[in-house]
Parts: C-alpha cells; sequence; structure tokens
C-alpha cells in the first residue's frame, strides 16, 4: 500500500507535467484501471489498483482491455475532459479530478483506501457512476446521492495546536508514535522518521514527551512533509528478500533492506510490476486453487469408495456362483436343517457337505452359517436355496449399480476440476499482459507494407486517415494507387524520387485491390489505376460535395487490370522488435518471418486473427505463450486486415 506522502509526491510529478486531457480510461486486469493522460509534453499513463496505490509506468505497460460495465460508462463519459485540477484533498488517500467536457464541469474520486472506489459526480458533487456501491455510518456512495469525503483522519501538520496537543498527550498512555497517527492526517511512515531522526523509540509514552521535543518532532514531520510537496524526493523501495513491498518519497534512518532509485517514476514501476502484480496473481491463484483443492479430496475419498465397492461386489458375484454350483449340497443341508429337532442340533454344527462346513444354526430365525474355503455365508434355510442364491445376484447388480453412479460422479467431478484448473488459469493468464513499450513508426497509424525491393506503400484506414494520408503525408514523387470500385482508400507508394520497379507497382496494386470495397463483395479481382498526387483535388465539381477523404483525380489514369484480392500475414522485425506486416504474399515472404495468405471469405476476422497468428507462432517456434500474448496480437492484426470477412487459404 501506499502512504499518502508517496501518493502526494506521485501527484507532484504528474502535476509538473502540465496534466490538460483525459484522452483514455481502460480496464487493464480484475481490479486495475489505466487513465491515460494528455500533458504538456506527451501521454502520462496512470495505473489505479485498489487499495495499494497509483503508479506510473515506464519501462512496461498493461495491456489495455475493451471496457465494459462501469469503466465503460466512465470512458463515455470523461475521454476527452479537460483537466481543470488535480489534487490531494487533505493529504488523504484520494486523489481529486477536476474536469470540464462540453461545458459541464465533473469531479472524479480515486479513492484509493479500503477496498477501493471511483467515484465520478457532477458539478455539485451529486453521484454519476461509482465502481463500488457503498452504505456506511458517514457517507453513502451510490448513484444519485451527494459524494462526500470520509471522514478525516487528523489535521495537517500545520493545523496542529502544540499547546493543545502537549495536553492531549501528556495525559495519554499510548505510544508517542500511535498518539501522532491519531491526530495527524498522515501515515506512520513519516511520524516513524521523525522519532528515530530524534532517537526516540516508537512506543515511548506520550506523557513522557515534554513540549519541546514535541514542537521539535513536528517540526520534523513538517520538513519531511514539506520537501515532498515540493518535489524533493528520495525515491527508496522497502524490500524484503529482493521483492519490493513498498515505496517510500524518502530514505528511511532505520533502513533495512532497501533500494533508493532515481525517479519516483522507476520506483513505483519496480514496485508495480516486480511487487504488487506477481502477489495479486499468486493470490489470485491461491484463491482459484482452493475451491478445487476441495473437489480433488472428494475425487480422492470417492475413489476409496470405489475401489471398496468393486471389492464388495466381486465378492457378493463371486459367492453366489460359487454357491449356485453347489445347489445340490445346499438342498440337502437345508433339508436336514428343517427336519432337524432341538436335540439333533448339535449334531449339525460342524457338519460337512462335500467342501461346505455348518458353523453356527439359528432354528428360530431359521438360518444357518457355513464356510468353504474362500467364503463364510449365512443364508435363510426356510426358503429353497436358489432363492437365497438369486437375492445375493440381485445384492451384487445392486452393488454394482451404485459402483456405475459413483463412477459417474468421479468422471464428472474430473473434468470439471481439469476445466476448472484450466479456465482459471487460463483467465489469470489472460487478465494481465505486460508489454514493453516498442516506439512505434509514424506511418503505423495507417495499414503498411514494404514492397519486395523495399518502398514503403501506406493506405488510410477510414476516411480521416484517408484525408491525411494525401493531405500531409503524400509527397511529390510519390505515387497514389486507387481501386476502380466503392470504398477504397488512397495508397502511397514512397518512391524516394526513384522510380519503382514494376514489381513494386504491382504489389501497391495488389495492396489497393485488396483493401477496397472489393474485399467485403467476395469479387476474385478488381482493376486499379494510379496517379501523381499532384493529379488529385478537394475541389468538387459545380453543385457536387466531396466527403471526407474522398479527392477528385484529374488527368491520366494509369490502368492495371484484374487485380487479384489475396494477402498475406508475417511477423516483421522493426529493429529486434516484431510487429505483424499485412502485404502482398511476394513482399511478406520477402521480409518476414512465416507467412499466411488471406483471401476473401466468410469467416469472422477476430477468431481468423486468432488461428493466423497461433500458425505464425508455431512456424517460428514460439507457440508455447501465453493466451494473453496470442490474444493481444490477434487484436494488434485486426487493425490491418481489409474490412469484411476472409478465409485462411494456408500457411507457406
Amino acid at each position: 500500500m501506499l502512504s499518502s506522502t508517496t501518493i502526494a509526491a506521485i501527484l507532484g510529478y504528474v502535476n509538473s507535467l502540465g496534466p490538460r486531457y483525459m484522452r483514455r480510461v481502460r480496464r487493464a486486469t480484475i481490479t486495475s484501471t489505466i487513465i491515460v493522460l494528455g500533458t504538456d509534453v506527451g501521454e502520462q499513463w496512470i495505473i489505479t489498483e485498489p487499495e495499494k496505490g497509483l503508479f506510473l509506468p515506464i519501462k512496461r505497460r498493461l495491456e489495455l482491455k475493451p471496457s465494459k460495465g462501469f469503466i465503460l460508462n466512465l470512458k463515455r463519459k470523461v475521454e476527452g475532459s479537460r483537466i481543470l485540477e488535480m489534487n490531494q484533498p487533505h493529504l488523504e488517500r484520494i486523489v481529486h479530478f477536476h474536469l470540464s467536457k462540453g461545458g459541464k464541469e465533473m469531479h472524479l474520486y480515486l479513492e484509493l483506501f479500503g477496498g477501493g472506489n471511483i467515484v465520478l459526480t457532477d458539478c455539485k458533487d451529486k453521484i454519476l457512476a461509482c465502481m463500488k456501491t457503498l452504505r456506511v455510518r458517514h457517507r453513502t456512495i451510490a448513484p444519485g446521492k451527494t459524494y462526500k469525503l470520509p471522514p478525516r483522519r487528523g489535521l495537517m501538520i500545520r493545523e496542529l495546536d502544540v499547546e493543545e496537543l502537549y495536553k492531549s498527550s501528556s495525559t495519554s498512555e499510548k505510544g508517542f508514535a500511535a498518539f501522532l497517527v491519531s491526530h495527524l492526517s498522515l501515515g506512520g511512515e513519516v511520524i516513524e522518521e521523525a522519532l528515530v531522526r530524534h532517537s526516540i523509540a516508537l512506543e515511548t509514552p506520550s506523557n513522557m514527551i515534554d513540549t519541546q521535543t514535541s514542537k521539535s518532532i513536528l517540526d520534523e514531520i513538517d520538513g519531511i512533509v514539506s520537501k515532498i510537496l515540493m518535489g524533493v524526493v528520495e525515491p527508496t523501495l522497502l524490500q524484503k528478500n529482493g521483492t519490493p513491498t513498498t515505496l517510500l518519497p524518502f530514505r528511511p534512518s532505520a533502513a533495512g533492506e532497501v533500494k533508493t532509485l532515481d525517479t519516483i517514476l522507476e520506483a513505483g514501476d519496480e514496485l508495480f510490476f516486480k511487487g504488487i502484480l506477481p502477489k495479486k496473481i499468486g493470490d489470485a491463484r491461491i484463491a482459484h486453487r482452493a475451491p478445487l483443492e476441495k473437489k480433488l479430496k472428494l475425487i480422492s475419498k470417492l475413489e476409496t469408495q470405489r475401489l471398496e465397492l468393486m471389492q464388495r461386489s466381486s465378492e457378493v458375484r463371486s459367492s453366489a456362483e460359487s454357491l449356485y454350483l453347489k445347489t445340490e449340497l445346499l438342498t440337502e443341508m437345508f433339508s436336514d436343517l428343517l427336519s432337524a429337532t432341538k436335540s439333533k442340533e448339535a449334531k449339525l454344527l460342524g457338519k460337512k457337505y462335500d467342501e461346505l462346513t455348518v458353523t453356527d444354526v439359528n432354528l428360530k430365525n431359521k438360518t444357518v452359517a457355513f464356510q468353504d474355503p474362500r467364503y463364510t455365508y449365512r443364508l435363510d434355510f426356510s426358503s429353497p436355496p436358489i432363492s437365497s442364491i438369486g437375492k445375493l445376484y440381485e445384492r451384487a447388480k445392486k452393488i454394482e449399480r451404485g459402483l456405475g453412479n459413483l463412477e459417474e460422479r468421479i468422471k464428472r467431478l474430473k473434468e470439471e476440476a481439469t476445466m476448472e484448473t484450466d479456465t482459471k488459469a487460463k483467465a489469470i493468464e489472460e487478465d494481465v499482459l505486460i508489454l514493453e513499450p516498442r516506439k512505434r513508426r509514424w506511418y503505423e497509424k495507417f495499414k503498411w507494407t514494404f514492397s519486395s525491393d523495399g518502398f514503403l506503400i501506406i493506405a488510410g484506414r477510414d476516411a480521416a486517415t484517408n484525408e491525411a494520408l494525401i493531405k500531409r503525408y503524400s509527397l511529390p514523387e510519390d505515387i497514389v494507387f486507387h481501386a476502380d470500385i466503392y470504398a477504397s482508400p488512397f495508397i502511397i507508394l514512397r518512391t524516394n524520387s526513384e522510380f519503382p520497379s514494376d514489381e513494386a507497382i504491382s504489389e501497391a496494386a495488389i495492396f489497393t485491390a485488396s483493401h477496397s470495397g472489393g474485399w467485403k463483395l467476395k469479387v476474385a479481382a478488381v482493376d486499379v489505376y494510379w496517379v501523381k498526387p499532384s493529379q488529385l483535388s478537394k475541389k468538387a465539381p459545380s453543385g457536387e460535395y466531396l466527403k471526407r477523404g474522398s479527392f477528385m483525380v484529374y488527368g491520366k489514369r494509369n490502368y492495371i487490370k484484374n487485380v487479384r484480392l489475396e494477402l498475406a500475414v508475417g511477423i516483421f522485425s522493426h529493429d529486434k522488435q516484431y510487429t505483424l506486416m499485412v502485404g502482398p504474399f511476394s513482399t511478406v515472404n520477402r521480409h518476414c518471418q512465416g507467412s499466411v495468405v488471406i483471401r476473401p471469405g466468410r469467416d469472422r476476422k477476430l477468431e481468423a486473427s486468432k488461428r493466423i497468428v497461433n500458425i505464425l507462432l508455431k512456424q517460428v517456434g514460439k507457440e508455447r505463450v501465453s493466451p494473453s500474448f496470442t490474444n493481444y496480437m490477434a487484436r494488434e492484426l485486426l487493425k490491418y486486415l481489409p474490412t469484411g470477412g476472409l478465409e485462411v487459404i494456408g500457411a507457406n
């Protein structure tokens, strides 16, 4: 958990960047929310983790997940809003954003204590949305209610009256550290540090601290806090066996295992990704494992019962079969017993009927016990032997039916346990994906590929990027391609003042045809033409209007007839960093590791993308990656595929 002063140090850094806009709000894990701010110096990511605090990742990133539920609602309301102010009320573990959007002001509160919460209110603090509802004595958090800050834990250091504090402490038997924590709006780490610097034990009774010492300690606390608020920090990680456990904005005097870093960003990044996140994943695995362990214990118990039933079933059936073969002997024995008198009873005990020996007779209940070399039996001799043997068979069948039901239950439980193990492990795995930031090239905002001989080919993704591509990125020496069909993007072949080869022109034409409306219509081929950028104009003929992303083409058009619609996907290397490239098969085959050919078809793009990524990873020997990485790459691939369904033709 981050202390209030550590949060103050982090907010001080963010405010120094000049936060201007709330760019994005996304879910990152089951509990983590990502807020991306637009600042004077670029984007700044903030990871908010309930109960733990907020962190500013610099070396690693969490994958942004599709928003849903509360986060989707929050995204719609605050994305694009202007940040008027960002502060920390009363130095509590709360971050407050004062926002403005569409002429309306809002307040966003990140509560980083208890179970954690995110609350959005209007300008009058009426709650518009909240991550969790809460009803306690002092306040209610629920849509439509008025938001109130939680009761203050204590006073700010400069709000304290030293004389009044001394009067209270002189009658208190509390340790002085605990006494100050109960009176100040501060975490214990600053108070502990001030006491250590004055060589005062934390448990020293409050009534043993004189006025002068109290004032000196309060001045020390004020000095520590003032430095932090001015941005003078010495970020220090407290560690246990090399794993970071918490972050302080100063180096503690009574330091145990600590690590000092240059910036609060580096320290927060290391704490989150090496301490908090691994522990969170481990705790989730343990929590998911508990009900599974219970199920596995039940399976073990039922397996023992199954073995016992199998043995009993085998014994009963075997004894019935054995007796069936001795029906004549039993008939003789039962006849003797029925005609026996009390005086003759003793004579029957121990009597042998071949290998059957009588061991006990109960004339009153009309039962006889006897044994053979394998089993001991007790039967009712008042009915024919075949009737008693039939009852044994029925008993064996009943046991076997119970055994069958038990085996079905065990099978079902094992299947559930396997599914639970796979599903929950996958859920944890998929929920967290750490990404190393990759510097994207300028052209990656468009659809792009390279010709076999290295010329860059770029296409607009939509009307806006189509317009920007021609207006801002085309050079006079470039060649512009367009398909002679509805919904075709403009595509640029960046020539670098060289005349491109016929192969490059052909590949650019295939790229153009494949990203046209012909793909969605599932046509096999379309005509493509190319012109120079100077032949494009936004000036429409009189009485006509050009939509965004559309241009008039004047002058000669150089046609390439019957260009086929077909693309390939491969893994492309950018300075030892990898991404996916979509282009004609010849370009992908030349520049990429692995390749999968696609054509217009009926397969849904997301499912097909996952299949393509799995094929590519297998081709390069990386099939054993986490499902979360596969899903991330599949979603990345979606950005570069043509509009419409597709068919995966095969791998090369």
